[in-house]
């Protein structure tokens, strides 16, 4: 009897996951198709838009790497500030949430992970499930890398570390199809080394998310060859002050820092 009902759990369990992954693959399939249909307009000088219709509420930024110069913000005051507070502060043409934080017994806001920012060091790195990757910038340029592998240089002038990882080396990590939903932001590095902010308003998956960062753009997706996942849900929020296509996105809650894009 025991062992029937064994085989029958099993059985149950095999069925309910072969279903949550045909749900997950049709689902993700519905979004490459919305996203494949989805142009690419200019509204600056090296710099690209695209989104899709409500139902979906993805917005993503291509910047040419020669057009922006990438800073990491830290919030104006302990409280925390919006994206639109550290875009009227700063004059920058884009910006988005960064990092995870935590709440001080204060009140205040503190990163949970390596924050350097105009060549200062606002916070040390962190070994840590949410900040196995960085997003940092130097005089080459734009990157993002698992934390462990960046060393240590002066010439690191502005770093967010965060995570998890999406995709390396043009490879999508693993994660699981039922996994939680959630509004989503994440910044990436396609072949050309151009950098695409990536701000989904409506649910997403890291599974999802990851699927849509690494797939080919013809197949509906960005192309990316290393992303990573930026802190989400009612955090996700993203402002554009570029003449003529401004915009703000999301819900302004105060969060503790920021990547702030600048036209060179």
């Amino acid at each position: 009897m025991f062992k029937l009902l064994g085989l029958v759990a099993v059985a149950v369990l095999a069925t309910t996951v072969e279903t949550i992954n045909a749900y997950a693959q049709d689902r993700t399939a519905a979004l490459h198709a919305t996203l494949a249909a989805a142009p690419w307009t200019p509204i600056a000088t090296g710099i690209d838009k695209l989104a899709t219709p409500a139902s979906f509420d993805l917005h993503a930024f291509r910047m040419v790497p020669s057009a922006v110069k990438m800073r990491a913000v830290a919030q104006l005051n302990a409280a925390g500030s919006s994206a639109a507070e550290i875009a009227d502060a700063t004059h920058a043409a884009l910006v988005v949430n960064g990092g995870f934080f935590w709440i001080t017994p204060r009140g205040n806001l503190a990163p949970t992970g390596w924050l350097e920012a105009d060549g200062k060091t606002l916070a040390p790195r962190k070994t840590c499930r949410a900040c196995s990757g960085a997003v940092y910038a130097d005089k080459a340029g734009v990157h993002i890398g698992r934390e462990h592998d960046i060393k240590a240089s002066r010439g690191i002038t502005d770093a967010v570390q965060v995570g998890p990882m999406l995709v390396e080396n043009g490879v999508v990590i693993t994660f699981k199809p039922d996994g939680p939903a959630a509004a989503r932001s994440a910044v990436c590095l396609d072949a050309a080394r151009n950098v695409i902010v990536v701000v989904a308003l409506s649910s997403l998956t890291l599974f999802e998310l990851a699927e849509l960062m690494q797939a080919p753009e013809k197949s509906g997706g960005f192309a990316c060859e290393t992303a990573l996942n930026l802190d989400g849900g009612p955090s996700s929020q993203l402002v554009v002050t570029v003449p003529g296509a401004a915009e703000k996105l999301g819900t302004p809650r105060p969060v503790q820092n920021f990547l702030a894009f600048f036209l060179r």
